[in-house]
Order: C-alpha cells, then structure tokens, then sequence
C-alpha cells in the first residue's frame, strides 16, 4: 500500500493492489483474486486508529469470473 500516489501530503489515503490464489480442499480446486485496495486512515498510515477500506474484486471459481466488492474495517496498534 502507498500513499503518495494520491496526495504527497497526506498519508490518510493509500492505494494498494492484491493478489491470492488459494486452494479449497472441499473442492479441490484453485480460486484467484485480483483487486485494487482504497483504505482511509483515520490518523493517518503511521498512527494508532481505526480504518476503513473498499476493494473491487475480480474472482475466478469453477471457470465463472465474478465482481465482488469487499468492505475492510480495521484498527491498527
């Protein structure tokens, strides 16, 4: 994640993209994700404070892809 991609002086807001593969044995097949992360923090990256995040995501499961938007809420020490 950075935030100087929006505004050099301000780390409220950062940028970020990801990743994953992961396995579901259930199934035993793959699933990926792709996403581009938006998360405000409160206090700023380096602080102590509650954050809120938003990330598009493509999913791909048993050959379908999907849109899925997940909603981050976190508090970081």
């Amino acid at each position: 994640m950075t935030t100087d991609m929006l505004n050099q002086k301000n780390n409220n807001h950062s940028l970020g993209i990801h990743l994953g593969v992961t396995h579901d044995n259930r199934i035993n097949k793959n699933e990926s994700r792709l996403g581009i992360t938006y998360v405000y923090f409160f206090k700023g990256i380096n602080g102590d404070g509650w954050n809120l995040g938003l990330s598009p995501t493509l999913e791909k499961r048993d050959e379908k892809t999907e849109t899925v938007l997940i909603i981050q809420a976190g508090y970081q020490f």
